[in-house]
């Protein structure tokens, strides 16, 4: 039982600080506008802020308390931890298949499948 708990711990840690990093990616990584991609910072920026920063810091903040409570109060309850963690994977999935449906349709007569 230990073990599993400290995996549990390791992989909360390990997707934390990976969407922790993916907000920081946000600002930099470029974007398609009318089949152009638009790489200028200030552009890219305002493009984020303006499409999944509110819902990525959103999700990482809630990732952070988490974390931040089974190390202050001991362990979370897992019930609690579990329904959170569905909540944010749902939302990633959206943020992906919406990532994966601009690329289908920017790909020129290549097509991409995802689940």
């Amino acid at each position: 039982q230990v073990f599993a708990v400290q995996e549990f711990n390791a992989v909360v840690w390990l997707m934390t600080i990976w969407w922790t990093t993916d907000i920081v990616k946000g600002f930099l990584v470029g974007y398609y506008d009318s089949g152009v991609i638009e790489m200028r910072p200030r552009k890219v920026a305002a493009h984020y802020v303006r499409t999944w920063f509110l819902i990525d810091i959103v999700i990482v903040f809630a990732d952070w308390l988490l974390l931040l409570a089974s190390i202050d109060g001991g362990m979370v309850s897992m019930f609690r931890a579990v329904r959170v963690a569905r909540l944010v994977r749902l939302l990633q999935m959206a943020k992906m298949d919406r990532i994966m449906n601009i690329i289908q349709e920017n790909s020129n007569g290549v097509y991409i499948t995802h689940a």
